[in-house]
């Protein structure tokens, strides 16, 4: 290192003394021209010291320069020994990868398909005295020696197994030392698990409904194997087991249209049909597609038959249920014989005691058995006098049977009675009531037997007769007193009174008497003496206009969801006022005339539809025309027969708030003054769960209560979801089910048993592959309305474009075969660089069309509103340069590796893409690649030797990176010069390890998320930063884990450290700060690493950009191919 120049001691003087200590520290002069180095390594100093000698010290060698004292040197050997510590074992490479075929004939026969040894990293040898343990290995499939590290296999692989993702089967072991304490290490074994044809293709529903007057039914397929096993599908019918002639048209490779040859009659009819695969593999059975036939009076009546039809289960006839069949015929004759017999007056000699004749003058006030109402009030004529005062006794008139009817009557209703012995008349009779006592069960009223023998006829009286009012009260109340609740009331009196001395009863019965009851009766009105319609008419009206109150004391409870009182008569009103200040109205119904409103049934006008003012006052103008439009597309007055959307704003525009309107008013609203649905479903990728709930308690309060399954065991969320399904009715308790994408893909089958009114699709550009099992779930919902929300519609191409339209509203643009031969090869071809005039102009009108078409059910605005209501936001580009460690590694790897040859070739295999991420890597940090370079891989053999000598992968080092160096700058400049906090965003995980590691060094407050976090903690964390009193500082932020639809308005800085194929992903991750709630001027720093695969990134983004734009937006060409050219010579300009 540098020795000691001039210094202040004695004899100094300006000579290059010899450094003694190792390094390239600067010196101090510490003798007479001689000077000791600081730093490392021991060498000639030849640069002037920096600091001034006090006094003489033994120099380590001889100095040349001028003023030092000859022979008063010495050189002294120095021995350092070296302890070596055992560091414990590790796996080298830390991943293995081991391909898998599912065809048991590629097995190993001993099952043992690999070995995965640890080493020992002081040797490089396999480590010693270790012993192996499985650590994860959630399917059981492999078991691990304990000495050899042979990994065997314990189970057939299976590719479609829940635990296998995108074909790979994660597993992990342990090495575990002998020594103690003892010392682990982890190794991953990745699974490649080749596919083979062992699934046959199956329909996805066996069943569907069709209108009579329609005469096609639409089968899709699907296989659970990959690619080249699974589609395209054939499709072919047998005849032999299928109702009716049919023709088959194949969609697609998945889709089969049925079309009938014949008019259809209302029935069921069954059709086999077999489906192969790619290969040619068909299931063993036949499968039976039933189409359910009936006459459609609505819009959705035959989709419930067939889905009935599809739940049904075989009922078995018992042996019982035979004997009723068999008795019904029997007991049918009986009826005839019957009503033959009483119309043919056999029924004064069969029933001569039962039946008696009523003559005309009655008969005419009786009501008939069919008719409705309560009938004309009318006094029926009163029979002459009954009862006769005879020689000393009481003689009937004419009646037949009296007594005996009257004892049948009393033996029918459970008691008998007998009639005293006494000589009334009929005065006497009339003031019976008022002599009768009731006590117990007994009844002093009794007639006795002797009364019968009195009983004559009489010629000239009426055969029928009137009962008396005082008989029939008798009557029913002797009915009453026989009720089990009186007669238990009178059991327990009974006993009380056998306790109770005769004085006392009759004392407690006195006060009883004086006391008053603890029910008032209804309270005495002043009503008019005089009978004056007008009066009456007002006094009537005084009564109803008084309100309804709880005849409890001091009660303060609700009334319930429905006040009490009558169905009110008149207009129907909608739910809230059209014609107040800021109303959304959403429906207005059609004017007509005084003629018409006279003749229309009011029960049937169709009133306004007006959004709650709760909602429609906070609505900004974009906002109330996109909820006038997803309501208009959901109730199909866009494009008749459909009923979805897309709420495509851009991010930060409040879709969250515009689809709870639309939601909340479809549940509360209609024309037909009633809700539109029952209940709706918000499906949205897991970290957003918990805020949609927020979301809809923050704009609706109490008003609905909506459920949030966001965790729990599997038998918890289908107990829920089974409760959410079995909801009926107008106003359910829980109309609102929120639920993630994984969620609803696992439990489906649960949510398919029911209808559901409405299904929202947050980030809806999840559901751009139309064959993955997600968008297949979601699909086959028995759900009419969807509604797709999505800032990014089109991320690579038409075709996924497609499949977003073709899920809310399936046939408006065909099949995916005719979409790609229609629009998108044109489109395509239109836009290329080397494209005809021709091809341009044919690819114009056929994006025309396009648009023309998806317009009406896709609304569209960009973030360029919110320059109104939200701060500025700045978007930088920052280009940053390699280091020259980076600089020597990426040239190293394309020595090595060659991955551009081998694209150029036209061959895309595993290791390109491999190859791909370790260059995106490498420009983010070499730290990210060392483990590479440590076990030498393709393309980065050598490498070790770049790297500086003691580099450490455990430290972090910004001066490697050019990014990290950029980084590090902003972050210490925003800390030391503002208030605001910032967000890193990386596409790696590993990237935010480095993040963590410098933020440590720097003492940073800081929180991560990434996708090992729980939904209940995001949501916690995301609150937590952005509350004003939180000190962290930064949020590290996955792009893939949280990049869609979290409010991080907390902090005004974003820093996107590397790009992303898609720039739906990069856009949706940089709109995280700049929305709705922010206060502060936004920053956004792109880091861009010049001159390798990330400029790549940046054209692909700007060709795909250009796509939607055009598409989505309407925008002007922008010519693709030129935009990036010109990107990319303007980076290397700078």
């Amino acid at each position: 290192g540098p020795g000691a120049g001039p210094g202040t001691g004695a004899g100094a003087g300006a000579g290059a003394g010899a450094g003694a200590g190792p390094g390239a520290g600067t010196g101090a002069g510490a003798g007479p021209g001689a000077g000791s180095g600081a730093g490392g390594g021991a060498g000639p100093g030849t640069g002037p010291g920096g600091g001034a000698g006090s006094k003489p010290v033994k120099p380590a060698q001889s100095g040349s320069g001028p003023g030092q004292k000859p022979g008063n040197s010495k050189s002294y050997p120095i021995k350092i020994l070296v302890k070596n510590v055992p560091e414990g074992p590790a796996f080298a490479p830390s991943t293995k990868e081991i391909p898998l075929s599912e065809d048991p004939s590629k097995i190993p026969k001993d099952g043992i398909i690999a070995v995965f040894p640890a080493v020992d990293p002081d040797t490089g040898k396999i480590a010693e005295d270790v012993s192996y343990a499985k650590a994860y290995d959630p399917d059981n499939w492999f078991s691990i020696d304990e000495e050899t590290a042979e990994i065997k296999l314990n189970k057939k692989p299976d590719r479609e197994s829940p635990y296998v993702k995108n074909g790979t089967y994660i597993c992990k072991l342990l090495a575990i030392s002998k020594d103690m304490p003892p010392k682990t290490a982890t190794g991953t074994i990745a699974v490649q698990v080749a596919d083979s044809n062992d699934h046959c293709p199956t329909l996805s529903s066996t069943a569907s409904g069709l209108c009579s007057d329609k005469k096609t039914v639409f089968i899709t397929a699907f296989d659970e194997d990959a690619h080249p096993n699974a589609d395209p599908f054939s499709f072919t019918i047998i005849p032999g087991g299928t109702k009716g002639s049919w023709d088959l048209e194949v969609i697609n490779g998945t889709t089969a249209a049925l079309h009938s040859q014949k008019d259809l009659w209302p029935g069921v009819y069954e059709l086999q049909v077999e489906v192969k695969d790619n290969q040619g593999l068909s299931c063993p059975s036949a499968q039976v597609f039933t189409v359910d036939v009936c006459i459609c009076e609505g819009t959705e009546e035959c989709n419930l038959r067939a889905a009935a039809h599809q739940r049904s289960t075989s009922v078995e006839i018992t042996a019982g249920a035979i004997c009723l069949l068999l008795m019904a015929p029997c007991l049918m004759l009986f009826i005839p014989l019957l009503l033959i017999s009483c119309q043919c007056g056999g029924a004064d000699k069969v029933f001569s005691e039962l039946f008696i004749d009523l003559d005309t003058g009655r008969a005419d006030h009786l009501i008939s058995y069919n008719t409705e109402g309560q009938g004309e009030d009318k006094t029926p004529p009163q029979s002459p006098l009954l009862w006769q005062n005879t020689n000393g006794g009481l003689k009937a008139a004419n009646v037949k049977n009296f007594s005996t009817a009257v004892r049948e009557t009393h033996h029918m209703a459970g008691y008998t009675e007998s009639m005293q012995q006494s000589h009334y008349t009929h005065p006497e009779l009339l003031h019976r009531e008022a002599s009768h006592k009731y006590f117990g069960a007994s009844h002093d009223f009794n007639i006795d037997t002797r009364f019968d023998s009195r009983m004559q006829s009489t010629d000239g009286l009426a055969e029928d007769m009137t009962l008396f009012a005082v008989f029939l009260k008798d009557y029913y109340s002797e009915r009453r007193s026989l009720a089990p609740s009186q007669v238990a009331k009178r059991k327990h009196a009974e006993d009380s009174r056998e306790d109770v001395p005769r004085s006392q009863s009759k004392d407690k019965r006195k006060r009883e008497e004086k006391e008053p009851s603890p029910r008032k009766p209804l309270s005495q009105l002043n009503r008019p003496a005089c009978t004056d319609a007008e009066k009456h008419e007002a006094f009537i009206r005084s009564i109803l206009s008084k309100p309804f109150k709880v005849p409890i004391p001091n009660y303060s409870g609700s009334l319930g969801i429905r006040a009490l009182g009558l169905k009110r008569s008149g207009v129907r009103k909608a739910l809230h006022d059209p014609f107040a200040e800021d109303a959304l109205v959403l429906y207005e119904p059609p004017t007509q005339s005084a003629h018409d409103l006279i003749r229309a049934d009011k029960d049937k006008l169709p009133v306004h539809v007006v959004v709650d003012p709760v909602l429609g006052k906070v609505l900004r103008p974009h906002q109330r025309e996109g909820v006038r439009f997803l309501w208009e597309c959901v109730t199909g007055r866009r494009i008749s027969g459909s009923h979805g959307c897309i709420m495509a704003d851009e991010m930060g525009l409040g879709k969250t708030l515009q689809c709870i309107a639309l939601m909340w008013t479809l549940l509360r609203q209609s024309p037909d003054a009633k809700p539109e649905i029952d209940k709706a479903i918000v499906v949205s990728p897991s970290s957003l769960v918990r805020n949609w709930y927020n979301e809809v308690g923050k704009w609706l309060g109490g008003r609905v209560s909506p459920v949030a399954i966001d965790g729990g065991s599997k038998e918890e969320i289908d107990r829920q979801l089974v409760n959410f399904v079995s909801q009926n009715g107008l106003r359910v308790p829980t109309p609102i089910l929120i639920i993630s994408y994984e969620t609803f893909r696992l439990h489906a089958a649960v949510l398919h048993r029911g209808r559901v009114g409405l299904v929202i699709c947050d980030e809806g550009h999840r559901l751009k592959n139309a064959d993955n099992q997600t968008y297949q779930a979601l699909n086959a919902m028995s759900a009419q309305r969807r509604v797709l929300i999505s800032g990014t519609p089109i991320q690579n191409d038409l075709l996924e474009y497609f499949s977003l339209v073709h899920f809310v509203n399936a046939g408006i643009l065909g099949s995916a075969q005719d979409f790609k031969k229609r629009f998108e090869l044109p489109i395509l071809k239109g836009r290329d660089a080397d494209a005809s005039d021709a091809d341009r102009r044919a690819g114009e009108e056929k994006l025309k069309e396009l648009i023309g078409i998806v317009n009406r059910c896709l609304i569209r605005r960009t973030s360029d509103i919110l320059s109104k209501y939200l701060p500025v936001k700045v978007e930088q580009v920052v280009c940053c340069r390699l280091t020259p460690l980076q600089a020597e590694l990426y040239r190293l790897f394309l020595r090595q590796a060659k991955p551009l040859q081998t694209l150029q070739q036209g061959s895309m295999s595993v290791s390109s893409l491999s190859s791909i991420t370790s260059l995106k890597k490498l420009c983010n940090h070499p730290t990210l690649i060392y483990d590479k370079c440590v076990s030498g891989e393709e393309g980065f053999d050598g490498a070790l030797d770049l790297f500086p000598p003691g580099y450490s992968s455990k430290e972090v080092e910004p001066q490697l990176s050019g990014k990290m160096l950029v980084l590090d700058y902003i972050l210490a400049m925003t800390r030391t010069t503002t208030s605001d906090k910032v967000v890193l965003v990386s596409n790696y995980t590993q990237t935010l390890d480095l993040f963590e590691k410098l933020c440590r060094s720097r003492r940073y407050l800081y929180v991560r998320l990434d996708g090992s976090m729980s939904i209940k903690k995001r949501a916690k964390m995301v609150e937590r930063f952005n509350s004003p009193s939180s000190p962290d500082f930064i949020f590290m932020l996955s792009s893939k884990a949280g990049g869609c639809g979290l409010n991080l308005i907390g902090a005004n800085r974003l820093v996107m450290f590397d790009p992303d194929w898609n720039p739906a992903n990069d856009e949706q991750a940089m709109a995280r700060v700049w929305r709705d709630g922010q206060k502060k001027t936004c920053y956004v720093y792109r880091l861009l690493t010049t001159g390798t695969i990330e400029e790549k990134i940046l054209q692909r983004q700007a060709h795909k950009k250009a796509l939607s734009s055009c598409v989505v937006d309407e925008e002007q060409d922008v010519g693709a191919p030129l935009l990036a050219r010109r990107a990319t010579r303007a980076l290397h300009a700078q």
